[in-house]
């Protein structure tokens, strides 16, 4: 039995619980390592650390202005760095980071920003001639690296550390019933009011009538590494009805939705 004292934990037991995997909590693996859990699923051993947040975030600086990528994303870099270190050594199987917010710190999970907080912050690059004429802007990544990358045509790594993790998760907690319904009621009282106000008003007097359905749905965000190095997590793993995946491209510079 679990003696999970963490809320992402039971967050993410839920979730083993219903895609019927089994799981043992703080293994002992024989390596002097117990990591939070070792799960089973589909003739796979897979080996989870979960880290949750427990910071104001961005709303905890007394910066005034603009805070930059490097400040937002700290909280996610910093507690990938633990997961990581609490995984190393451990040979064989896939290594994985999952992340949860069940106190909604204002830390940002959207995708792009744990996949900038993985492999670098995002910069725009516009090259420019000698005439001063500027070429196709492109996106990229470099600082603040996480995880390693390595330069394709090299060979060398470029940045980054902790080649042996197979995937960083996100936990998500959301209502999708709830979320489902208001989709369809937008859509069938889109144009109904002028009155922008008076529609929200109508939304949410909806919102709290009889027979709106609820839900407490709990699913992932998967980021696969580009490390050639890690155990790969195999996609058979982790693939509930709403998860969500991300994959290295053809080249392992980038990761892409897998579809």
């Amino acid at each position: 039995m679990s003696k999970a004292p963490d809320p992402a934990q039971t967050r993410f037991e839920q979730y083993l619980y219903e895609l019927g995997y089994e799981f043992d909590y703080e293994p002992d693996l024989g390596n002097g390592k117990r990591p939070d859990y070792l799960v089973s699923a589909h003739r796979h051993e897979l080996v989870c650390e979960v880290k949750s947040f427990d910071t104001a975030g961005a709303f905890g600086t007394a910066q005034v202005g603009t805070l930059s990528q490097e400040d937002v994303l700290a909280p996610i870099r910093k507690q990938i760095g633990k997961a990581s270190e609490q995984l190393k050594g451990i040979p064989s199987r896939p290594l994985v980071v999952v992340l949860a917010n069940p106190r909604a710190c204002p830390v940002p999970l959207d995708p792009f920003s744990v996949m900038a907080a993985m492999y670098g912050d995002v910069e725009v690059e516009i090259p420019v001639s000698d005439e001063g004429v500027g070429g196709d802007a492109t996106w990229t990544t470099g600082y603040n690296r996480k995880l390693r990358v390595v330069d394709p045509e090299t060979g060398e790594q470029v940045g980054g550390h902790h080649e042996y993790i197979s995937a960083v998760i996100v936990l998500r907690h959301e209502d999708l019933a709830f979320r489902g319904w208001a989709r369809r009621w937008k859509e069938l009282n889109r144009g109904s009011s002028s009155d922008g106000t008076n529609e929200t008003a109508a939304f949410l007097k909806a919102a709290s009538g009889e027979g709106v359905p609820h839900s407490e749905d709990v699913f992932l965000d998967i980021f696969e590494t580009v490390s050639d190095q890690a155990v790969p997590l195999p996609r058979e793993v982790f693939n509930g009805p709403h998860d969500r995946r991300w994959v290295p491209n053809d080249t392992r510079t980038a990761l892409v939705p897998l579809t």
